[in-house]
């Protein structure tokens, strides 16, 4: 009984590898579908406050979360009975779907998140409720066996797309450079970054850049090396050479004056950022905003 729906509507799920990008696809169709069409957004992130969930998943049309938070999620209300939202699910977006080949998170991907949805769907008594007839749509850019994928999702051979490079809005030119190898990875690491000033400046053109780091902690040793690179090479006017003007360099200050975590307002002052998972939301949002607005030309990141 716990699985019968309260209301009459279908429910989207998403799901994404990080917090961020959770945060990011909530944020944007909050916007364009919240207003627009009425649609209430949900996100499950270790940033929500958990006592507020039972009330947001009856009344939410879509649903944002990390497979890992899903998981625990359901879970919880399994408990306490209130599973009627699960009932309601009829679209279910995997977002960077290769996630299910690492080592613990992919299975709270699998068996969380697609195993649960499947079973709950196959119980006899969900058979006239929305999730018997539950869509999966999964993307990845990078998963090689896609064929063992739409399988494993119940996707018939008509539901595989693939697309090529031909595609893309903004075609990619590929550039690979190599170095010699150091006596472990810390070291090398660290020998790259005597590169990556003349690399971003030889490359982006004056466009904006990303930079992937291999750790949280990378993205922000390599943005101070960066940002003290671009001061060395600077005039007096801007005091680095990726600050075109006085106007961008005033919201860059403004910007590094609300920066909490540590380092960061000393680097967007020179138009370096960085953003990983281990800083507060207010900064990873300060950080994206400059980036999209093209204040900050250059950002360190993670891959994920």
């Amino acid at each position: 009984q716990s699985f019968q729906p309260t209301q009459g509507g279908h429910k989207i799920i998403y799901i994404g590898p990080i917090k961020a990008l959770v945060q990011e696809r909530h944020n944007d169709w909050q916007t364009r579908y919240g207003s627009r069409l009425g649609l209430h957004c949900v996100q499950l992130t270790g940033d929500v406050d958990d006592d507020q969930l039972d009330d947001d998943l009856e009344t939410a049309d879509v649903i944002c979360s990390t497979p890992e938070k899903f998981d625990q999620v359901t879970r919880k209300v399994k408990e306490k009975g209130k599973m009627a939202f699960f009932a309601q699910l009829g679209l279910i977006l995997l977002d960077e779907v290769h996630l299910l080949n690492e080592a613990g998170r992919g299975s709270s991907l699998e068996a969380g998140c697609v195993g649960r949805i499947k079973a709950v769907a196959t119980i006899p008594e969900m058979a006239k409720a929305h999730i018997a007839s539950v869509r999966f749509v999964a993307v990845s850019a990078t998963i090689p066996n896609i064929r063992d994928l739409a399988t494993w999702l119940n996707v018939p051979a008509t539901g595989i797309k693939q697309y090529g490079d031909e595609l893309r809005p903004c075609k990619l030119t590929t550039h690979v450079k190599g170095y010699n190898p150091a006596k472990n990875d810390f070291l090398f690491e660290r020998r790259l970054n005597d590169h990556v000033y003349g690399i971003v400046t030889g490359y982006c053109n004056g466009r904006p850049g990303l930079v992937f780091c291999n750790s949280r902690k990378g993205t922000m040793d390599t943005a101070a090396i960066l940002a003290k690179e671009a001061a060395a090479h600077s005039n007096a006017s801007t005091r680095s050479v990726f600050v075109k003007s006085a106007q961008q360099l005033q919201r860059l200050q403004a910007a590094s004056s609300q920066a909490k975590a540590k380092g960061l307002g000393a680097v967007l002052v020179a138009g370096v950022g960085f953003h990983n998972a281990a800083m507060e939301p207010e900064d990873r949002e300060l950080v994206e905003s400059l980036f999209k607005a093209n204040d900050l030309p250059v950002s360190l990141c993670r891959p994920t």
